[in-house]
């Protein structure tokens, strides 16, 4: 049933502790860049296209993304059923972060990222039935550059749910905050609607 090396892991409790120990400072890292965020949009007086409860905002998690564990903020979000507006920051243990913008019904009508701020700068772009999973292929997303412009508007035209997403590898998870709200800033904050 169980080999020697997978035995020696299942009763090894320090395995769990550290599991568990990774958990807590993950939920920390995500609830202060929570606190970031909120601190952001209070000193620029952005005025989001959601009503947000700040402190009802927490960090998710679960263990089979692919395989694989995972813990999920979406702040600022709003959840409908057919309109969805979320900022959804994602550790994916074992893959990468990301920090991404879901949007759905009129939010994506009327709160299209500005295109022309993310250009060449190494952000993605998904539509369909995967909206919610991390992409795990090429084929799942488009890059934002130049050269795919016209496509992301016709995809924007006919897609009935969007994500605008940036992904990171987790060696540079030590630059965390500064690069989560770089990503916002970009996403969420150039959007004109919103000024």
């Amino acid at each position: 049933m169980l080999n020697d090396e997978l035995h020696d892991f299942l009763s090894d409790k320090a395995n769990f502790d550290r599991k568990n120990q990774l958990d807590e400072k993950i939920a920390e890292l995500l609830q202060s860049f929570r606190d970031n965020l909120i601190a952001l949009l209070d000193r620029k007086g952005i005025a989001l296209p959601v009503s947000t409860h700040k402190a009802a905002a927490k960090a998710t998690k679960g263990n089979l993304h692919y395989g694989y564990p995972f813990q999920v903020l979406d702040f600022p979000a709003q959840f409908e059923k057919q309109h969805i507006y979320t900022f959804r920051t994602v550790v994916w243990y074992g893959h990468h972060f990301s920090f991404n913008l879901i949007l759905s019904g009129t939010y994506l009508k009327n709160h299209c990222p500005n295109w022309q701020v993310l250009l060449d700068k190494e952000f993605l772009f998904s539509c369909g039935e995967n909206i919610w999973k991390e992409p795990l292929k090429d084929t799942e997303y488009i890059e934002i550059t130049h050269n795919n412009h016209t496509l992301l508007t016709e995809k924007t035209s006919m897609c009935k749910e969007i994500r605008v997403s940036k992904r990171y590898n987790l060696n540079q998870l030590p630059h965390f905050h500064r690069l989560g709200m770089e990503c916002f800033e970009a996403i969420v904050c150039s959007n004109t609607d919103l000024a």
